[in-house]
């Protein structure tokens, strides 16, 4: 007896260790998944760029012909307001002009005063009278009265001289009057009030024409100036807010928004080819000593956003003639879902139905999945 309960302990056993083979066996031939939980969050859609920081109002200085600079009247770093000198140009030549067109105007005003004066002693004069000496030219020795025709033809020739000499003085004043702001040219002022970015001339040296001889920027109102891909383009909007960051800024970040769309794409040669870009300017929020124009920026534009929606990562969307599909895991086993997406972010997608919150969606689904495939989650 002793002998078949040791023989069935044994054949339990065997029967046992077979069993727990068998279903170490089946449970190493099942698929372990990595999986999400679909939940709630805020989403945004993003367009990235670099750009340079410039000053949103800016004067710079400069000439149209070789020009003798006098003197400078600013340095780099100093504030200046509006109207303060900041080159004095050489004026001696101009200066002479200005003499010169004066006593024009002063010789056209005096010979203008004696038609005036002329014409009003011609009009005292009634037929019959007699001729005053060296009134009438020519006639100043004629015997007896003037008469009717004359006095009519001398009035005439009077008026004909006044109106010349009064062209005359406009012509002179006109002509005074251009001088005059070429003299004031010579005085450059400050068009803003701002500081001072560069000088680039010093006193007594020529100033050549397309040369920046000064220039001077408001640093409280900064923009950024950048080329967006013509593939994000049409995704930007005035008004968008702007994250401004940079390898010289450190840690620190700017606000700023898009203040302007090019309405007109450009085309630009680089080492890959023709490049295809919209220029965008983005105004700082907040100028900070920090940001200096010049500076090399890179700019995140948040196109769209979105708080607590159902998002699930990218990874986790597959594309089967031209739909989206996730793999959902429930009781352990796959089910193919079909689902629509909204919003893509850099590293999520918005999904606006096929799932709910809570659902288990696989990441990173293989060829070799298909629905009613039992898996371990992980």
């Amino acid at each position: 007896m002793k002998k078949w309960v040791v023989l069935g302990s044994v054949i339990l056993i065997i029967a046992a260790a077979v069993g727990f083979y068998v279903y170490r066996q089946q449970q190493a031939n099942i698929p372990s998944l990595k999986v999400i939980k679909v939940g709630r969050h805020s989403i945004a859609s993003m367009v990235y760029a670099t750009g340079t920081v410039d000053t949103l109002h800016k004067q710079i200085v400069g000439v149209v012909a070789p020009t003798l600079v006098k003197s400078v009247g600013v340095a780099v770093g100093q504030k200046v307001a509006k109207g303060d000198l900041l080159l004095q140009m050489d004026s001696t030549a101009i200066d002479l002009q200005v003499q010169q067109a004066q006593a024009a105007v002063n010789v056209a005003t005096a010979n203008a005063a004696a038609a005036n004066s002329r014409l009003d002693e011609l009009a005292k004069l009634t037929a019959g009278s007699a001729v005053p000496p060296n009134l009438i030219p020519g006639l100043g020795n004629l015997q007896g009265a003037i008469t009717p025709d004359l006095l009519a033809s001398v009035v005439t020739d009077a008026k004909n001289a006044q109106y010349q000499a009064q062209s005359m003085v406009k012509q002179a004043q006109s002509a005074l009057a251009v001088l005059q702001n070429q003299q004031k040219a010579t005085r450059i002022t400050a068009a803003i009030a701002g500081t001072v970015l560069a000088v680039n001339v010093q006193a007594n040296q020529a100033a050549l024409p397309q040369s920046q001889l000064v220039v001077v920027g408001d640093l409280s109102s900064l923009s950024i100036k950048a080329n967006i891909n013509e593939v994000d383009a049409g995704k930007l909007a005035i008004g968008q807010p702007v994250v401004i960051t940079g390898v010289t800024l450190g840690n620190k970040k700017f606000a700023g928004t898009v203040s302007s769309v090019a309405p007109m794409a450009q085309s630009e040669p680089t080492t890959q080819g023709i490049q295809t870009t919209v220029p965008i300017v983005v105004s700082v929020t907040k100028g900070d000593p920090a940001l200096k124009p010049g500076f090399t920026v890179s700019l995140a534009i948040t196109t769209v956003a979105k708080p607590a929606v159902l998002q699930v990562p990218l990874e986790a969307i597959f594309s089967l003639d031209n739909k989206s599909y996730v793999y959902v895991v429930k009781n352990n086993v796959i089910q193919q879902v079909a689902v629509t997406t909204g919003i893509m972010g850099d590293v999520n997608a918005e999904i606006t139905s096929g799932l709910h919150e809570g659902d288990l969606v696989v990441l990173d689904p293989t060829n070799d999945l298909y629905t009613g495939l039992k898996v371990r989650v992980d």
